[in-house]
């Protein structure tokens, strides 16, 4: 397609107006990345390890499933209360107006006239449950809903460690991405250089030069494009931590990353996931709890006993016998009580409380379905890395020795620009997809770790073990 670009010669960019237009390009570029100022600290020398204890103190998501998860441990002592005695105490205050008269009969102690005075009372009571069913099946329920709590943590802590290790690794892939571009950019310059020279002596077609350039131009962008995208995912990795990292430590070229992909055993893995994934145990909780919203709901059948003390105290400061009185009582019973007709209420909420068992039902079926067929993706993805890499790495080895030989060829003249011009461009793809291959090669084996509820701060240090400080001047 580049050589079909029909440009009039009056137009072509002469040498000194190519050399000023990646001037002003790459000085653009300076100056944008010049402009941005860091909004954290910044920190140099920096592994995996580090990164991750900084994202455990400085994440806000994880900070806000911490404090969600000591909300909702706060259900538990809520239901437990209703177990323990409950005490109140009351106090009255009146002003009483009373009359009497007599109405018939003639006994002398009758007393009739209206007198007003004050009174006061006030009391104690301690009543406790004996017998509630539907008290012990709302402590049974925020039990189960504690520990879908600490689930949801736990899932938020492994999705921290996986976010973390991404970020990590995108930085990496990112930087290896820009020295690839940066690279293709000084390959790219300096075949346009030679067909530059041979253009003005006449040894170069005017589609040659025209097609140096227009790759030196593209490779260009693409390095515009390299340093964008790695400032853009440090932006991301400094969303988690906090801080800025001014060098990471870096993944060798020579590391051999299908390692992380032996003993995987694909009978095991499944069962594993199955008992062990943590959507699905918390699931699993859920249809537990819809359960247990059922009992609640079926005990507004049953009798409730409770055992009552009430202590009173009661003060008429007058009356109209004239004399001030003070009463004290003390009263302990057994109160059972028996619902007889709610008027359909307890039925409608065991019916629906029922509805919504069966659609809790439901949803452990899919997602029990979501996460078996997340796993079996996953591990397929594992299955065929090593042939990918090996496949890729080939690519790489192949594309290396071809554009060496049509480099060679070109000198001799049996090779043409062109023919330079795309194995450069497909040695700076291949280049491309091979780092890729290896970053997502590990971030893969972390997601299995994770799917089967195993992803722990141990399995980020066994990939630290690979990394070595970043080379200088990076």
């Amino acid at each position: 397609m580049l050589g079909a670009i029909n440009v009039d010669i009056k137009i072509m960019p002469t040498k000194l107006e190519i050399r000023f237009i990646s001037c002003m390009l790459a000085l653009s570029s300076a100056s944008a990345f010049a402009q941005v100022e860091p909004i954290a600290s910044i920190e140099a020398g920096s592994d995996l390890v580090e990164i991750l204890s900084d994202a455990r103190a400085n994440d806000p998501t994880y900070q806000a499933s911490k404090l969600r998860l000591d909300a909702d441990l706060e259900g538990l002592p809520e239901a437990r209360s209703s177990l323990f005695p409950q005490i109140s105490a009351n106090v009255i205050g009146n002003d009483i107006d009373e009359s009497a008269s007599v109405t018939g009969g003639n006994n002398p102690f009758l007393v009739q006239g209206n007198v007003m005075y004050t009174a006061h009372s006030y009391g104690l009571q301690l009543r406790q449950v004996i017998f509630s069913p539907a008290i012990f099946s709302q402590v049974r329920r925020a039990q189960i809903e504690a520990e879908i709590a600490n689930a949801g943590l736990e899932i938020a802590n492994q999705d921290l460690l996986l976010r973390a290790a991404r970020g990590y690794f995108e930085v990496l892939l990112a930087n290896d991405n820009l020295d690839l571009a940066s690279a293709n950019l000084k390959s790219s310059e300096e075949q346009y250089r030679q067909i530059e020279s041979r253009y003005e002596v006449g040894l170069a077609t005017r589609a040659d030069f025209q097609q140096a350039l227009a790759r030196w131009q593209t490779a260009i962008a693409d390095d515009i494009v390299a340093r964008n995208s790695m400032q853009s995912i440090e932006r991301i990795l400094e969303v988690i931590t906090d801080t800025r990292y001014s060098n990471l430590a870096d993944l060798p070229d020579d590391t051999d990353v299908s390692l992380v992909l032996a003993g995987i055993d694909r009978t095991s893995w499944i069962k594993l996931v199955e008992e062990n994934n943590l959507s699905l145990y918390q699931q699993q909780l859920r249809l537990e709890v819809a359960g247990r919203s059922v009992d609640i709901e079926k005990a507004g059948h049953y009798p409730t006993l409770d055992a009552v003390i009430d202590y009173g105290t009661r003060v008429n400061n007058g009356g109209l016998f004239g004399a001030a009185t003070r009463n004290q009582t003390t009263n302990a019973s057994l109160q059972l009580s028996i619902p007889i007709f709610t008027g359909g209420r307890v039925q409608s909420r065991i019916r629906s409380a029922n509805y919504e068992f069966e659609a809790v039902r439901q949803d452990l079926s899919f997602t029990h379905s979501q996460v078996m067929t997340d796993a079996e993706n996953l591990l397929d993805q594992l299955s065929s890395q090593i042939q990918i890499i090996e496949a890729l790495s080939k690519a790489v080895e192949a594309n290396e020795l071809a554009l060496e030989a049509k480099q060679e060829g070109f000198k001799a003249g049996i090779e043409t620009n062109l023919n330079v011009l795309d194995a450069q461009r497909d040695l700076f793809q291949a280049s491309l997809n091979y780092n890729r291959a290896r970053y997502d090669t590990l971030i893969l084996r972390l997601q299995l770790e994770q799917i089967a509820g195993n992803l722990s701060d141990m399995h980020l240090g066994q990939l630290n073990v690979m990394l070595v400080p970043p080379p200088s001047g990076r």
